[in-house]
């Protein structure tokens, strides 16, 4: 965090990453593992962690994020459990994929049928 003063007489005012920042930084630092939702919104904020998240498969963070649902019985309820995880793309830079691949699905794979 770096303090400024903007002008003699006022406070500093503090600048700090975004949540969804401080997010894709939890994810790269946990590759390959999933994550459940709960601990995801400790992160970037419990009402907003999905967009958060979905926003990091976009510029400018263009991050692979995978995610899937399990189903277990608690206290004899089905329970949905939503888990995450960023799986980074070998070779490219920080794992994410070009700006040319933003949307899901449109990562570039070889054409097998044309060899």
């Amino acid at each position: 965090m770096e303090n400024i003063n903007l002008r003699d007489g006022y406070p500093a005012v503090k600048f700090t990453r975004s949540r969804a920042a401080q997010l894709a930084a939890f994810f790269r630092a946990r590759p390959r593992i999933w994550i459940d939702g709960r601990t995801l919104s400790t992160v970037a904020g419990a009402y907003a962690w999905r967009t958060r998240t979905s926003d990091l498969r976009r510029s400018p963070f263009n991050m692979p994020i995978e995610n899937r649902q399990r189903h277990i019985r608690v206290d004899g309820h089905l329970v949905t459990i939503s888990e995450y995880r960023f799986v980074p793309i070998d070779g490219a830079a920080d794992g994410v994929c070009p700006p040319s691949a933003e949307r899901i699905g449109q990562i570039h794979l070889p054409n097998l049928a044309a060899e």
